[in-house]
């Protein structure tokens, strides 16, 4: 199989979405960084979603500042700003078809505000090793690790690529390094670290109007089919799946033990 490759535009920008397979539709939510021709040259990615493009139409897509979509971000990323990409990509691809989204780490919070606002678009959803919070590491440390990212990208990228995969050799350790680094800029991959920096009971601003941090998550959960916690992944924030799988009690909660992410190239 080969993938489509296609652009639609988000406030001005460019985004870069592939299409592979027929049958029900099947989203995968943009992660960190990624870049749709790169990780299809890698065989254990490609084999995996081709595997799900033999009853599906799989839709993959690079968010605003990495791989083939627009490159610059002139504005620091938001949940919301993620959400409007995601509907974005979701009307050029397919109009108005419902949508089984799946939302791997730190993609679920988008996704989730995504389904809470337009849940007539989500046939199922699925996430895996999401999180509603992010307060098991401290702020310093957090900070530090944003800027880090900012004034050394090579090391980082490095560094990042061992927690992302650990047990890697290091071949591996050195070819996810360069896809890191090829896929986004450090200013980009620093931005889009902090995005995902939310605490635990603080208010998560959207559309400038403080929520509850869990709230996106109340109605859009409510839509969940499987939810599945990362018990045991590197970069896994093991612990918070609880925090999303919590709350709603209509879905099915699959924790599963891993070593790295659902492909071995998209934390």
């Amino acid at each position: 199989m080969e993938q489509d490759i296609r652009f639609c535009e988000v406030d001005g920008r460019r985004v870069a979405y592939a299409t592979i397979g027929d049958g029900p539709l099947l989203v995968f939510s943009a992660r960190w960084i990624t870049h749709l021709e790169d990780e299809w040259e890698l065989t254990e990615v490609r084999s995996f979603f081709e595997e799900l493009a033999a009853a599906h139409r799989v839709v993959r897509y690079d968010r605003i500042g990495v791989g083939l979509s627009a490159r610059d971000l002139p504005q620091p990323p938001t949940v919301e700003s993620e959400a409007r990409v995601l509907r974005a990509v979701l009307d050029a691809s397919v109009g108005e078809e419902p949508a089984t989204v799946f939302a791997c780490s730190c993609a679920g919070l988008a996704t989730a505000l995504f389904a809470r606002d337009s849940p007539e678009r989500v046939r199922k959803l699925v996430f895996f090793g999401g999180y509603a919070a992010r307060d098991d590491i401290p702020e310093a440390t957090r900070g530090s690790l944003v800027d880090f990212v900012r004034v050394n990208w090579p090391l980082a990228a490095q560094m990042l690529a061992g927690l992302f995969v650990p047990g890697a050799s290091g071949a591996e350790i050195a070819a996810f390094s360069r896809y890191q680094r090829h896929s986004a800029e450090a200013s980009v991959a620093a931005a889009f670290l902090a995005c995902g920096r939310l605490n635990a009971g603080t208010p998560l601003e959207i559309a400038s109007t403080p929520v509850s941090a869990v709230a996106p998550w109340e109605n859009a959960l409510s839509s969940a089919k499987i939810v599945m916690p990362a018990t045991a992944a590197g970069a896994a924030i093991c612990g918070l799946g609880g925090t999303t799988a919590g709350h709603p009690p209509t879905q099915r909660t699959a924790p599963i033990a891993i070593k790295n992410r659902i492909d071995t190239t998209n934390p």
